[in-house]
């Protein structure tokens, strides 16, 4: 998809020579006049426009093509539309252009834009950009945060109808992300070309979060008798460790929820709420991964001694797959010293999708007695850092192997 309405990005002509041990990595940055960018070609794997998107759409949650937008000041990359009549129109009508009609854009003063590679690292890196009245400049990094290289800066080609193709090129895939700097002004960025690494793709689902009860944000399950835990909380902290795992074995994440609130829920929702959930679904399937693990724990309103973990596949749209994810999972789980319930099959909305998908319930939060056989509660459980940390290694660990017998 490509990137339009951004601010003014530099490229400069430099070759750097670092130093890794005895080899040195050569690299080269350099700035290019795109006189039509509607005939813009990119030739590596990874060609990123916005033709498909919304005008309004917000690039910070989740990510495109393996390519994640952020910010270092908490703000939000946007979608432009030329066609929707805004922003003055496509030059000639205005002063700014694009490759189609989208593009990507942050306000003035809003931080540096911040675009990583959540696949793997690259070791090619371009986009085009279309800048007002002051350049702008990319800047390359490593994985340990190290600078590798800067292209920039750009020219001022407010009202030519050009863009600058900003490119850096690496001799090993080492650049883990980059940014993007602006003086202040309004800036475009479009058609982003890299060959960041294809790999692996998750969503992890962390299950329910708050709904908006009459004006009043609702956890969606109740405290836990002991301890007061709550599963929307839960499923949250579990799921950002199990991200973090994931991601430090070059598996990209992305999570249907990075806050306490339902993401997709409308005002006084039931519980469950199915408006969110099919929402999530649909979300999880646009972003085109490979799989789907939901996080819950479970409860029992009538006894206090249930106890264990359980997973479930689909009834009503189980990819063949399913069933082994869901095994896999469940027995990493269950590896923690959990009762086995075993893998089901539930027609559970949230695991409704084309891709292998599964729900795990870790544990139950409402086990506040102790049943024959227990020494401890997994209540008590739940209530310790170090279970839940280890919980989402577990999930991961349980990903991790499905996808070591896909690729047997």
């Amino acid at each position: 998809m490509e990137l339009r309405k951004t601010f003014s990005l530099v490229l400069v002509g430099l070759i750097l020579t670092l130093t890794l041990g005895p080899q040195s990595v050569r690299a080269s940055s350099s700035v290019t006049n795109i006189t039509n960018p509607d005939g813009h070609a990119c030739s590596e794997p990874g060609f990123i426009t916005f033709e498909n998107l919304s005008d309004g759409t917000s690039l910070s949650v989740g990510n495109i093509g393996g390519v994640q937008f952020t910010t270092t000041g908490g703000f939000t990359w946007l979608v432009g539309d030329f066609d929707t009549g805004l922003y003055n129109g496509k030059y000639p009508n205005g002063g700014y252009t694009s490759e189609g009609t989208h593009w990507a854009w942050l306000g003035p003063n809003q931080g540096t834009g911040r675009i990583d590679f959540v696949n793997g690292p690259a070791s090619s890196f371009s986009l085009l950009a279309s800048v007002n009245s002051s350049a702008v400049s990319v800047d390359a990094y490593g994985a340990n945060d190290a600078f590798l290289e800067r292209a920039g800066p750009s020219a001022i080609n407010y009202g030519t109808g050009h863009m600058d193709e900003l490119k850096i090129t690496r001799q090993v895939a080492d650049i883990a992300y980059v940014l993007v700097h602006d003086t202040g002004n309004f800036f475009e960025v479009d058609a982003i070309c890299t060959d960041a690494g294809t790999g692996p793709v998750v969503v992890l689902d962390p299950g329910h979060g708050q709904i908006l009860q009459d004006d009043v944000l609702q956890y969606q399950r109740s405290p836990s008798p002991t301890y007061g835990v709550i599963e929307d909380i839960l499923t949250l902290d579990i799921a950002a460790s199990a991200k973090a795992d994931l991601e430090a074995s070059n598996i990209g994440v992305y999570l249907t929820r990075t806050t306490s609130r339902a993401p997709f829920a409308p005002p006084n929702c039931g519980n469950p709420c199915f408006a969110d959930l099919n929402k999530r679904v649909r979300w999880a399937e646009k972003q085109e991964a490979d799989l789907m693990v939901s996080i819950h724990t479970n409860g029992s309103d009538t006894d206090a001694t249930a106890n264990g973990s359980e997973s479930f596949y689909s009834t009503v749209a189980p990819s063949p797959d399913s069933s082994s994810l869901a095994g896999f999972v469940l027995a990493r789980v269950v590896a923690l010293g959990l009762r086995d319930r075993h893998v089901q099959q539930k027609n559970y909305n949230i695991i409704n999708t084309s891709m292998a998908s599964a729900l795990i319930e870790v544990a139950f939060h409402s086990n506040s007695q102790l049943a024959t056989g227990q020494t401890i509660t997994d209540e008590a459980r739940l209530n310790d850092p170090a279970f839940r940390s280890g919980a989402a290694r577990a999930i991961s660990d349980g990903i991790q192997e499905y996808y070591a017998t896909k690729s047997n």
